[in-house]
């Protein structure tokens, strides 16, 4: 069991209020089951401190984590993260360089890292950024970075 903190990207109304999360670590998805959703009152854009297990369901792919624990209690909310300007200042920056790690963009845009990481990891949930998690050596199971760009084929030039 792991013990790391959370952003919850999303709370879903038609799966009975189930919810999920990126890691502030590495980014990776989080599934948060609707019992510890309701329990903890952990809402979109919600930072909270998670209780982790691996997930061995067919998603574990796509959703390496599960929350069996979440504490929201006493958490800022991240909306000056999802901040509209921060955003679009981070898209114009990828949009010019063709792709960049978080360390890039927030040393350009003389942000902090964690503000920047959330802030893309919403424009990756809202479909306007892609990322790539690059590790330095096989079966290494957080990523050493992410890269960012606007669509797959920038990784390719």
């Amino acid at each position: 069991m792991q013990v790391v903190e959370i952003f919850c990207s999303r709370v879903l109304t038609g799966d009975g209020g189930s919810g999920f999360a990126y890691r502030i670590d590495d980014g990776a998805q989080v599934y948060i089951p609707v019992n510890v959703v309701n329990k903890s009152g952990i809402e979109e854009g919600g930072i909270a401190t998670a209780k982790l297990i691996p997930n061995n369901h067919h998603t574990s792919d796509d959703t390496p984590w599960i929350a069996v624990f979440v504490d929201a209690s006493d958490r800022p909310s991240v909306e000056v993260a999802l901040d509209p300007a921060l955003n679009a200042r981070a898209l114009k920056f990828v949009k010019g360089s063709g792709y960049a790690s978080t360390r890039e963009i927030a040393k350009s845009l003389k942000a902090e890292e964690f503000l920047v990481k959330l802030a893309m990891l919403a424009l990756f949930r809202d479909g306007r950024v892609v990322k790539a998690d690059v590790h330095e050596v096989v079966g290494q199971s957080k990523a050493s970075f992410t890269v960012w760009a606007i669509g797959v084929n920038d990784f390719l030039a």
